[in-house]
């Protein structure tokens, strides 16, 4: 996978400056940040944790915790970014975790379930 996507990356690049190269590279530190946080955080550190997670967890579970991602990223832009987010997003957001909430319960459920009856 590694090198999968360094070769997509490579061959990516030239394309990527050739077609918008004035925006391409950061032009302060606010646009920095968003390479970090976005590249280096979410990316890197977060999908770290997953693969060493999903091992650990059961399937059903991991799924709904990858569901957690676009809320994540929406509180990202929200307190640190100082993006704008509309009154359609948070209800949304809420959603999403409420869904989360939802589904973990029932994994719990059934697997109780499962030990007093196996």
């Amino acid at each position: 996978m590694f090198i999968l996507s360094i070769s997509g990356a490579i061959s990516l690049l030239p394309v990527s400056i050739i077609i918008d190269s004035l925006n391409f590279f950061p032009k302060n530190f606010k646009e920095l940040g968003l390479v970090f946080i976005y590249g280096a955080i979410m990316q890197c550190v977060a999908w770290g944790l997953i693969a060493y997670c999903v091992p650990l967890l059961s399937l059903s579970l991991t799924g709904l915790l990858l569901l957690s991602e676009p809320v994540a990223a929406l509180l990202i832009d929200a307190f640190l970014l100082d993006k704008f987010i509309t009154k359609f997003q948070w209800p949304g957001a809420a959603i999403t975790m409420f869904a989360i909430y939802l589904g973990s319960i029932k994994n719990k459920k059934q697997r109780l379930k499962g030990r007093k009856n196996g």
